[in-house]
C-alpha cells in the first residue's frame, strides 16, 4: 500500500511511502493450569464411600470450572472392609490476565507494576523472559499479593542494558509452580 501526503499550501509538494500491513500476532489465552499431587491417605475407612469427587476452580468473578472423576473403591477380601484409593490435592498455577503498565524504558527505576489474574497467592518472584531466558537486567522487589490472589503489585527496575523488546512475564510461586512461559499477549512487558 502506498501512502501519499500532499502539502496543503503547495499541492506540487508531495511525499510518498510504501507501507506493508502485517496481520496481528495471534493471541493465545492460557487455560488455568492445574497440577495434581498425591496427599496422605484418609485416616478413616467408611463402608459408605461416595462415587464421585469434584475439583473446582473459581477465580473471583469468573464462571466455575468443574472437573469430576469417578472414585474407585476396592474390597479387601481378607479384612472384609472397603478401602479407598489415596486422596489427591490440587494446586492451581498462576494465570496473568493483565499487566499495567505493560512497558518501561531502559533505565527506569522502581516502576509500580500491577498484575491481575488468578492463582497469584504465594508469589515470590517475577521473571522477565526473552526467548525463554530471564533478563537479569530487569529486577523486582516489594511483591505484594492481595488476599484473594487476583492482584499482585511490585516495583520493577529496568537496567540500562536490558534487552529491548517484549518479555513474557512469569509469576513464580515455587520453582515448580509458575505461570506459563509462553506469550499470551496479556502477559508481555516491553522494554523500550
Amino acid at each position: 500500500m502506498t501512502l501519499t501526503a500532499i502539502d496543503r499550501d503547495d499541492v506540487t509538494s508531495t511525499a510518498s511511502v510504501t507501507i506493508t500491513l502485517l496481520p496481528p500476532a495471534p493471541i493465545f489465552l492460557a487455560a488455568h493450569g492445574v497440577s495434581v499431587t498425591r496427599a496422605a491417605p484418609p485416616p478413616v475407612v467408611d463402608r459408605n464411600v461416595g462415587a464421585m469427587v469434584s475439583v473446582g476452580l473459581m477465580p473471583s468473578g469468573a464462571p466455575a470450572l468443574h472437573v469430576a472423576a469417578p472414585v474407585s473403591v476396592a474390597r479387601d477380601v481378607t479384612a472384609s472392609a472397603f478401602v479407598t484409593p489415596p486422596a489427591v490435592s490440587v494446586i492451581t498455577a498462576p494465570v496473568i490476565t493483565a499487566i499495567v503498565p505493560a512497558s518501561a524504558a531502559r533505565g527506569a527505576i522502581d516502576v509500580f507494576v500491577t498484575i491481575t489474574g488468578s492463582g497469584l497467592t504465594g508469589a515470590t518472584d517475577l521473571a522477565f523472559l526473552r526467548s525463554n531466558v530471564d533478563d537479569a537486567d530487569i529486577t523486582v522487589r516489594n511483591i505484594v499479593v492481595d488476599l484473594d490472589g487476583t492482584r499482585l503489585t511490585a516495583l520493577v527496575t529496568v537496567g540500562g542494558s536490558a534487552t529491548l523488546g517484549g518479555h513474557v512475564v512469569q509469576v513464580i510461586v515455587t520453582p515448580t509452580v509458575t505461570s506459563t512461559p509462553l506469550g499470551t499477549g496479556v502477559n508481555v512487558f516491553t522494554v523500550q
